[in-house]
């Protein structure tokens, strides 16, 4: 009442959990202080938006009712402080949120204006006191402004505004995060029973569906009906339409003449092929919706965005999918059209500018390596570049599978065949010591699996390269449950080396055979355990590699027992 400044750091600490003073002596504050934005301000986005949609919404301005006019006041003085002070604070806040940060203040100010939207008339009739809803300026509803509230777990219930609930509708659906939808209610549920196609739900011709859309499709609360188009109908069919593949039944679309997968955004492919049931699946979104939204980019946008793109898509799939991501790779490596075509127009498009194939990424430069090592069918160079890795370097090394793919197994096999051939003992260890890098980076349980049944399998048909017994050593130490064949056994000039691949694999070879317990192989159990052994095992073994429980290398770690034969059962004499 005295005009003087409030405590506004002392507002924004005690109501960021509740509001300790009744919602009338707000109101009152907001009506008759110094600064109604800044009060507004001290309230986190959900409570000013719930406290302003409780008691501002009804208010006409009209008559003498107090309460009108105080509601009147508010929202008056709100949009004036706004319309000034808002620019201002909009840019202080974004200066310091520069690291890619959603400020406080900008979520706070994008409350503001959200219930400004949402309580202010389009128009105002004659005796009235509320002002009309600015058409433009700072009020003005942004992809930013939608950003920052959902971020802020604001929820947007335009309550019976119809053009309001479309624009939001708009923006939303062109956001890429996931879980958007499922919790904007209001919103789902217009998606869920609107009619009207989904692409021309979109803001402008330049907006493209994101992955909120993908997710709303696959959301568990409704998939089933939506699969069967009773609720939804409009949203599938138009995302079918633009991708031009059905994701709910996992076939082409009908009408492919008609996609337009460009106008989706990178991540809603990744969203797409996330989802995808198998391998099959992936294959055919990468050779159909991603190449035709690839080649249209290159057409409408440029090689630069294509590129972008397409380092996009891979770089939004999850951590863990490295399968994944392998499958995409071979598609854009194949030398069959249309993968053939389309990477070699976007190819020669990037080449004048000095780029490469997915060199847009900046997140893990280990990308376009593989690439270019599946096109030349030589894993020389990204084999190099992995064991070169050290942590705290840009980029993550993707794994293999070399259980999907006999062409990469022989590949890597190779690999080493070609890296080992010498046979200086110092060489070989700190070959040795490379080697485990690379198979740590790129060998799961699978992968291990695979190359040991290849790698038994060529020793029992041929001769096997002396580089072969290194990789099937640390193969078999990560599964010692399988029998390593006898001949695999190390000597005794390589029994060190031996010792390394065993306890290479980022556990002790013991550790890891100690919870398998009775499944050990024999010779693991010779190895761990070889007093589980019969003795005539035990010595059989022995015999084969004496330094393994030998006191010295030279040795022999075989048990001599004599025994005396006193007599027969079934002989009397």
């Amino acid at each position: 009442l005295q005009r003087r400044e409030l405590d506004w750091v002392l507002f924004s600490e005690a109501w960021r959990t509740a509001l300790d003073i009744k919602p009338g002596l707000f109101l009152q504050l907001a009506a008759f202080g110094v600064d109604t934005l800044r009060l507004f301000l001290c309230l986190p986005p959900a409570r000013a938006i719930e406290l302003g949609l409780t008691h501002l919404l009804d208010a006409t301005g009209r008559g003498a009712t107090p309460q009108a006019k105080l509601a009147a006041a508010v929202a008056r003085k709100l949009l004036r402080d706004l319309e000034c002070a808002g620019p201002l604070l909009e840019a202080a806040a974004c200066s310091s949120s520069a690291d890619g940060s959603v400020s406080e203040l900008l979520s706070r100010l994008a409350a503001v204006k959200w219930l400004l939207l949402t309580v202010l008339p389009d128009k105002t009739g004659p005796g009235s006191e509320l002002p009309a809803r600015p058409q433009s300026g700072i009020c003005r509803i942004t992809e930013s402004t939608v950003q920052q509230l959902v971020q802020s777990n604001v929820m947007f219930c335009p309550r019976g505004r119809t053009d309001l609930l479309l624009k939001v509708a708009a923006i939303v659906i062109s956001l890429d995060g996931g879980a958007v939808l499922s919790t904007q209610h209001e919103i789902r549920r217009f998606l869920l029973e609107t009619n009207t196609p989904l692409i021309s739900l979109l803001s402008t011709p330049g907006a493209k569906i994101g992955r909120a859309v993908v997710s709303f499709l696959f959301s568990p609360d409704h998939a089933d009906q939506v699969k069967r188009r009773e609720m939804g109908a409009a949203v599938a069919d138009g995302f079918e339409q633009l991708l031009g593949y059905d994701v709910l039944t996992w076939q082409p679309s009908k009408s492919l003449h008609n996609a337009e997968p460009h106008r989706i955004t990178a991540a809603a492919h990744a969203a797409v092929l996330e989802h995808a049931p198998g391998p099959d699946a992936v294959r055919a979104i990468a050779a159909g919706p991603l190449l035709t939204a690839v080649s249209n980019l290159i057409t409408l946008e440029g090689a630069r965005a294509a590129d972008a793109f397409l380092c996009d898509v891979l770089e939004q799939l999850p951590k863990g999918a490295d399968t994944l991501v392998l499958t995409v790779l071979k598609i854009l490596a194949s030398r069959e059209p249309p993968a053939s075509d389309v990477m070699a127009s976007l190819s020669s498009k990037l080449k004048p500018s000095g780029m490469g194939l997915l060199s847009s990424t900046n997140r893990n430069p280990f990308l376009p390596e593989l690439l270019k090592a599946l096109q030349a069918q030589s894993l020389g160079n990204y084999l190099a570049m992995v064991a070169a890795h050290r942590d705290g370097d840009v980029g993550r090394p993707l794994q293999l599978a070399l259980d999907s793919s006999n062409t990469l197994l022989e590949l890597y096999v190779q690999y080493f065949r070609q890296t080992s051939s010498h046979d200086d003992p110092e060489v070989m260890t700190s070959t040795a010591e490379a080697a485990l890098a690379i198979h740590n980076a790129m060998l799961d349980d699978s992968s291990c699996a695979a190359l040991f049944a290849h790698l038994a399998a060529a020793q029992q048909g041929s001769a096997i390269h002396r580089s072969d017994f290194f990789l099937m050593w640390y193969c078999w130490s990560r599964s010692p449950d399988r029998q390593l064949p006898f001949s695999s056994l190390p000597s005794k000039e390589s029994g060190s080396i031996f010792v390394s691949a065993l306890n290479g694999g980022g556990m002790p070879f013991v550790e890891r055979c100690r919870p398998m317990g009775a499944g050990l192989s024999v010779l693991a159990k010779y190895l761990v355990a070889p007093e589980a052994l019969p003795l005539g095992v035990y010595n059989t073994l022995a015999d084969q590699a004496p330094w393994v429980h030998s006191s010295s290398a030279l040795g022999s770690s075989a048990i001599e027992v004599q025994t005396l034969l006193v007599g027969q059962e079934d002989q009397e004499e």
